[in-house]
């Protein structure tokens, strides 16, 4: 079962159908990731768009797109190849694109790496957590 299917079940077995937007810069991987998020899953697509952006003046002018502006999408920041010594701590990455003045909407920086799987798993839960939240407060 690949990521994907688990954050199905995670949020509770539905139908998932998503944006994910994948920020980074050439040769960080991005593909990479996709291909770990998507690994163990036999089926040919998901409901899910994925949009390649890099770096930080891209990051802001997609969140200033009226349709991520009005929306309190949540933001994952996968902040791969963390197995390299010269890596970013996740505290680094947030700061550099300047996600703490981000306060109309939850993100999260993960560091990860698409070659170890490492913490994947652990971004990918945090945002099943947030859009069942977001699907709960929906329903109220």
């Amino acid at each position: 079962m690949g990521l994907l299917d688990k954050l199905s079940v995670w949020l509770g077995g539905g139908r998932v159908e998503a944006s994910v937007l994948v920020l980074g810069l050439d040769n960080s991987g991005k593909s990479s990731l996709l291909h770990a998020l998507r690994s163990a899953d036999q089926r040919p697509q998901h409901d899910a768009d994925y949009f390649t952006m890099v770096a930080r003046e891209e990051l802001q002018l997609a969140l200033a797109h009226p349709e991520l502006r009005a929306r309190r999408v949540p933001l994952l920041v996968l902040a791969n190849k963390s197995d390299d010594p010269h890596a970013l701590p996740a505290a680094h990455v947030a700061a550099a694109l300047g996600l703490e003045r981000i306060s109309d909407k939850p993100w999260h920086v993960c560091a990860t790496s698409a070659v170890s799987g490492g913490e994947l798993a652990g971004g990918v839960a945090w945002l099943a957590r947030q859009l069942r939240d977001a699907a709960l407060q929906q329903r109220r």
